[in-house]
């Protein structure tokens, strides 16, 4: 390209100068020489036709030079496209990669009981979160005795997960499976659970007021001497579920089914579990 641009270049240089300077040319080279179709008419007639065909080389150029840059411009986008979805391919790897290795490491802290087994489960639980992984099985992992806070559970498995003594605060569990999750101790604020499987689930002792428990299956569950002021069981299967020792402030059993004899007597209480009327004794 940039040989040809250099011949073109010369050549109209060439041509321009010779036109420019024609009569010092035609005199002194070609005063009045003629041979055959030779002549100074002739050499005239060629550099006319040289001066259309630098107007048509020029144009074409223009052409050819638009055409290689849009041709440029499209492989550059390809080589960009290509760039790129080798960037998303190796993000992707490296996602998954990375979601692999904190599963195992959930996986393979489900047992382990030392002081720091919290933290590690806690902190591989956010790094899969954040990495968009929401369902989580972290069954029978250990999360006792420490600080949970805006914590995003949905369609996860906590079968025996252990939260004992733990802080929640301000955490969301929604369709998970917690059936014999381990409460007992803990202080819910802030805190929602929503259509979770809470069969034998244990709540001893636990700070749950104002929970709502409208949409769990809390059957078997015990909340033996938990503090339920103001938590909502409304229409609610009580089935085998505990409530020994509870405190029942304004709790809401309106619409409960199997309601267990503690709570009905604590509706005699000023002040305590709301129940249907045709449950009062």
């Amino acid at each position: 390209m940039k040989a040809s641009l250099l011949v073109f270049c010369v050549f109209s240089v060439v041509v321009v100068l010779i036109t420019g300077y024609w009569d010092w040319v035609s005199s002194t080279i070609l005063p009045h020489q003629t041979w055959g179709l030779y002549s100074r008419s002739f050499f005239e007639g060629i550099l006319s036709n040289a001066h259309g065909t630098i107007i048509d080389l020029f144009v074409i150029g223009i052409v050819i030079y638009w055409f290689e840059q849009r041709r440029n411009q499209r492989e550059e986008e390809e080589q960009d496209k290509k760039a790129k979805e080798k960037e998303k391919e190796i993000s992707r790897l490296t996602i998954e990669d990375n979601v692999r290795r904190n599963r195992e490491t959930i996986f393979d802290l489900r047992f382990y009981r030392e002081p720091d087994a919290p933290y590690k489960v806690l902190g591989a639980i956010r790094r899969l979160l954040s990495l968009g992984d929401t369902c989580l099985d972290i069954s029978e992992g250990d999360l006792s005795r420490i600080e949970i806070k805006d914590l995003e559970l949905s369609d996860s498995n906590l079968h025996a997960t252990i939260f004992k003594e733990s802080r929640i605060i301000g955490c969301n569990i929604e369709n998970c499976r917690g059936e014999a999750a381990v409460f007992v101790g803990a202080t819910l604020k802030h805190t929602t659970i929503k259509n979770t499987f809470l069969h034998r689930a244990k709540f001893q002792n636990a700070t749950l007021k104002g929970v709502n428990f409208t949409s769990c299956n809390i059957t078997n569950a015990n909340f033996d001497g938990a503090d339920l002021s103001s938590a909502n069981f409304s229409g609610v299967d009580c089935n085998g579920a505990s409530f020994k020792k509870a405190v029942l402030r304004s709790a809401n059993f309106i619409g409960a089914t199997n309601i267990p004899v503690e709570v009905l007597d604590a509706a005699k209480a000023p002040n305590g579990p709301r129940i249907d009327i045709h449950h009062k004794p």
